[in-house]
């Protein structure tokens, strides 16, 4: 078997020989897994920031992060911005997909 790209925005740590798909002439074609930490609406901001940088601050160190490679993830860490465009992003992203296909739940 060959491993021909990754469809992700960038490569990986673990195959960095591997081009994404963007690099291998398929810019579109991104779909990973990912994992987020959300506090309920109505949270504090000054208590959300606090689990957020309490929360990066623990993906940083290098234990958690051996931990997550270990099982296949590449830990990330992003501040809760960056976590609402992520998403905002994929929402777009599925969603046209989902349009343009005519998707629909069964």
């Amino acid at each position: 078997m060959k491993i021909l790209a990754l469809a992700d925005t960038r490569r990986s740590p673990v195959l960095p020989e591997i081009p994404t798909t963007a690099e291998a002439g398929l810019p579109g074609l991104v779909s990973t897994g990912w994992f987020a930490l959300a506090a309920p609406p109505k949270t504090p901001q000054p208590l959300a920031s606090e689990i957020a940088r309490a929360a990066v601050e623990t993906i940083k160190t290098p234990d958690v992060q051996a931990k997550f490679r270990a099982a296949s993830v590449e830990p990330v860490g992003n501040s809760p911005g960056e976590m609402a465009a992520f998403i905002a992003e994929e929402t777009r992203r599925w969603s046209d997909i989902i349009k343009k296909n005519n998707i629909v739940v069964d």
